[in-house]
Formats: C-alpha cells, structure tokens, sequence
C-alpha cells in the first residue's frame, strides 16, 4: 500500500509537466511512460489514470485485485481512498483535472 501511495503521488507531482492533454493518460505495468525524460512502469497489475490541465491535475490509483484506489487533486494535499470491487476496471476516478468523486474520502 505505501509503494501505490509513492507510485500515485509521484505521479499526481510530475503530471503538470507531463500531461497537459485534457484527456486522461492510464499508466499500467503492461506498458512504460516517459515521464521527466526517464520510462515509469508500474508493478504488476498496479494502474494510475492521471488527468490533467495547464494548472491543475487529479490522479487516482489501484491495484486491480485490491478493493481501495486511491486519489488526489492537485488543490487538495490529501490522499484519499474509495472502496471497489476486486478484480474489477481500471482507475475511474479522474473525470476532469478538478474532481474526485464525493464517495472518496481520508
């Protein structure tokens, strides 16, 4: 859990930089991002969706046979989680660069 924790946070700090794309950008150990000039690869079945503007991001990450993901927005410094089913779809979290779903909480 404080590896995905890391993992979410370094990349909720280094998505302004990286994507500045509106649409959101899913990492996952199936394949590598460049992030500040060096490949990002998760651990297995790990998955972080990240979205992102010019100034602000929102980030949100699980593992795929766990029940929490994780979740931060770049105006709130607070990691928060929210239950999900195991085995279930990838980090949904992230629909603009400003919100997280209320059902997430410290």
């Amino acid at each position: 859990m404080k590896i995905m924790l890391k993992l979410l946070t370094m990349s909720a700090l280094l998505s302004i930089a990286t994507f500045a794309a509106a649409a959101g950008t899913d990492i996952g150990s199936d394949y590598s991002k460049t992030i500040g000039g060096g490949s990002f690869k998760t651990s297995a079945n790990v998955k972080i969706n990240v979205m992102s503007s010019t100034t602000a991001y929102c980030a949100a990450s699980r593992h795929l046979n766990g029940t929490v993901e994780y979740g931060t927005l770049s105006s709130d410094p607070a990691i928060k989680k929210h239950s999900v089913t195991a085995g279930s779809s990838d980090p949904t979290a992230c629909t603009d660069a400003q919100t997280l779903p209320a059902t997430y909480t410290q």
